[in-house]
């Protein structure tokens, strides 16, 4: 069972995604035509709305990261901790994720042959 890595990537600042903040803050001043004034001066600026987004993304993805590396070394754990009995002939259990728990499968392995009887 290996843990398969994932691409890193940063969140990088757009003219598009720029626009698109202005629009949401233009959003929520005209969802209140008599408030707009009000919201407006609560309103963070578009480099301080793009800096947030920047550090929450670092840390969403770090959060995932660990998230993922925690099921991992929990199915380790589970696997590990399943007894060593073939369940088969020649067979070997391997673990295997289904429906989001780990589930152990018999299958045929390579591994058994030297149980196999000489022939």
């Amino acid at each position: 069972m290996r843990f398969t890595r994932q691409l890193r990537y940063d969140y990088t600042v757009t003219d598009r995604k720029r626009s698109a903040a202005i629009r949401w803050q233009r959003r929520q001043r005209d969802a209140l035509p008599l408030l707009g004034q009000l919201i407006a001066e609560a309103q963070p600026s578009i480099d301080e709305v793009m800096d947030k987004r920047v550090s929450t993304w670092i840390t969403s993805q770090q959060s995932e990261r660990d998230r993922r590396a925690g099921l991992w070394r929990r199915g380790r754990r589970a696997l590990e901790a399943h007894p060593r009995r073939p369940f088969g002939r020649h067979c070997s259990p391997i673990g295997t994720w289904i429906d989001g728990s780990l589930a152990i499968l018999p299958i045929c392995s390579i591994c058994c042959a030297a149980s196999r009887p000489a022939g």
